[in-house]
Formats: structure tokens, sequence, C-alpha cells
């Protein structure tokens, strides 16, 4: 065993490499799960997919949360025609490559109402699993994604996020359910 050198004057030097926290890593999502049942009750096709989030929602988000617009008073659920690849940079007023469904028998507005868990925010997640958005189909269509935004109707609006997943036919009488969960945690 050899003993230390160290004399007083020498310097001693260290590395500290910090490990971060989980909420040095914080990050936002969501997975939207919808569901379609025929008109006779069966259960035709499930799609879970996590969303991409654009960058008009996130730039929202942070003026709501840090800056000094108030917050949206309404959230609403759409449905997108068979999908194809989204991008960050979509609006509602200009979506890269998918148009908005328009084969659901809701009245006059086709987006439903997202109404958040009664609860509140959990464990990081937010979701409205306890009242899922609703969708009757009018006509025969492929459903290829979802989106929500702050406007139940027209492209003024703020478009939060969007996802994309397996096209998916649907015929009168169908019904979608949309449960969205949007989450915020480390990865």
């Amino acid at each position: 065993m050899s003993k230390s050198s160290f004399k007083p004057r020498d310097k001693a030097t260290a590395n500290l490499t910090a490990r971060p926290n989980a909420a040095d890593n914080f990050k936002i999502g969501g997975i939207y799960t919808v569901t379609c049942i025929d008109a006779d009750g069966n259960l035709k096709w499930v799609e879970e997919a996590h969303n991409l989030f654009t960058t008009a929602g996130i730039d929202h988000i942070m003026d709501i949360v840090f800056g000094t617009t108030a917050k949206d008073a309404t959230l609403y659920v759409g449905l997108i025609d068979e999908g194809t690849p989204m991008a960050a940079a979509d609006t509602l007023a200009s979506p890269t490559n998918w148009t908005e469904a328009t084969e659901t028998a809701t009245g006059s507005a086709n987006r439903q109402e997202w109404v958040n868990d009664a609860g509140g925010s959990s464990s990081g997640a937010l979701g409205n699993g306890d009242s899922v958005a609703s969708f009757t189909i009018d006509d025969t269509d492929t459903i290829g994604g979802a989106f929500l935004t702050n406007v139940e109707t027209g492209t003024a609006g703020i478009l939060y996020c969007v996802v994309e997943f397996t096209d998916r036919a649907v015929a009168a009488g169908d019904t979608l359910t949309v449960d969205y969960t949007i989450t915020a945690a480390d990865s």
C-alpha cells in the first residue's frame, strides 16, 4: 500500500456531476384512447396513441402558466379524417396534411367538450376519463386521428396537440369515444 504524497502547497481538484431532478426533465405530452362501438353496442376497435404538441399549443400553455394570458374556459376534442404525418408547426388554420372529420351527428359542431376529471390533476396527469368526449357517426368515413383545441368551431383558435393513429373505418350509427390524458413528467 502506498502512502499519499499530498503536500499543503499542492492543489486538489474534483469534478462533481449532478444528476438532474425529475423536475429538471419536465416534459408535457398526452395519450389519446379512441374507442369505436357499432350501432349494436359491439366493440369495433380501440386506438391508443401518444400525441404531438404543436408549437402554438406549447407557447399558449407557457403564456397561461408564466405569462399574462388567461386560462381557456373550455377545451374541445375534434376528429381527423384519414391521418397523414403531422407537424409541430400545424395550426387549426393551416394543418399540413390533414383535415377535420365532419361525419358526426353532433349538431352544428363536430367538436366535443373535453371535461377534465372532477378531482383535477393527480401524479402529474389530468384526463377526461370520468366524462369522455363522445361522437355519433352519421356517415361512412375513415378516421385517422384526433386533436385538442380551445374553440368549438372554426380555425381561429389554438391547436394544442394532434394525434395520428392507424386509419380506421367508421359507419353510420357508430359511436366514437375519446379519452385524452395529458401528462407532465420526466423522461
